[in-house]
């Protein structure tokens, strides 16, 4: 992504983006999909404009470290500027984006997977990750204006199945799905298996808007 114009946007500002865009689209409600620091995002657009949302689905929720002391915040905002400063992007995704996939990923998708981090927009990445780092996740959350599922890797060291299922139960009614076999990458590792859970989750939503009606 391009870089937010803020010195230091918040989560909050990421998801007033995503607002003005369905604005600009002429979308009055959506179905929304956030993976890892997408989920903060979502939850934060639920929490502000939880009308504009059909459902919401969070994939690899992750917490963020805003209740971390705000010196450790910036020593963790100031190694990773560092890391890219000192190694640029592309080694930077070949010593990180291993570790986001599962051990027993297949070797093909974890040099897509570096390929594709490797392209990163550094300057719009480093203020995302500020974001990331200054926002907690359970701060946005409300209780549900609209179904929604969460989903967990079963191998995902950065949003571990067991904090993803805490997320997942501070929200009553959503639906709570894991997927073996699979680190951080949800769509690159098995995007069969996750389209389909997307799938049959909206179809059940339109299902029941229409037996609404």
């Amino acid at each position: 992504s391009s870089e937010m114009p803020q010195d230091e946007p918040s989560i909050e500002d990421y998801a007033a983006v995503a607002v003005r865009f369905l604005d600009a689209l002429g979308l009055d409600r959506v179905h929304l999909v956030g993976h890892s620091v997408g989920t903060v995002m979502a939850a934060a657009l639920h929490k502000a404009h939880p009308g504009r949302l059909l459902s919401v689905t969070m994939a690899e929720a992750v917490v963020g470290s805003g209740r971390m002391p705000r010196e450790a915040q910036d020593e963790a905002i100031a190694a990773r500027k560092k890391d890219f400063e000192t190694l640029g992007a592309a080694e930077v995704a070949r010593a990180r984006t291993p570790n986001s996939l599962s051990p027993n990923a297949d070797p093909a998708v974890i040099q897509k997977a570096i390929e594709f981090a490797a392209r990163v927009q550094v300057p719009g990445h480093l203020k995302l990750f500020v974001a990331l780092i200054r926002a907690h996740i359970f701060d946005h959350v409300t209780p549900l204006a609209c179904p929604a599922m969460i989903v967990a890797g079963s191998d995902d060291r950065s949003a571990p199945a067991d904090l993803v299922k805490q997320i997942g139960d501070a929200y009553p009614g959503i639906r709570h799905h894991v997927i073996d076999g699979i680190g951080h990458q949800i769509a690159m590792e098995k995007p069969e298996r996750f389209l389909g859970l997307i799938s049959d989750f909206l179809a059940s939503v339109e299902a029941g808007r229409q037996a609404a009606e």
